[in-house]
């Protein structure tokens, strides 16, 4: 894996709110409710995990830069035993 952080950022930004929409659209129609009615409710809940997930990634992206060093001291450590 080259770059692991673009992958959990991509995970938790793109992926996460993707499969919450589709899911959440999936729900209400087979429930028979108008999808277009509560797009706006769905949006707006992507907004509010949006918003969290960027506070947290702000606050732990320190946190994931040591662990992925130390994955990779680790990783070459073992290569070289």
């Amino acid at each position: 894996m080259k770059n692991p952080k673009k992958l959990i950022f991509t995970v938790f930004h793109i992926i996460t709110p993707l499969f919450y929409f589709a899911g959440y659209s999936a729900i209400q129609f087979f429930q028979g409710n108008p999808v277009m009615e509560t797009i706006p409710d769905t949006l707006s809940i992507i907004a509010i995990y949006s918003i969290v997930m960027n506070i947290m990634w702000v606050f732990n992206v320190d946190k994931l830069d040591r662990a992925i060093e130390r994955d990779k001291e680790n990783r070459e450590h073992n290569a070289n035993v």
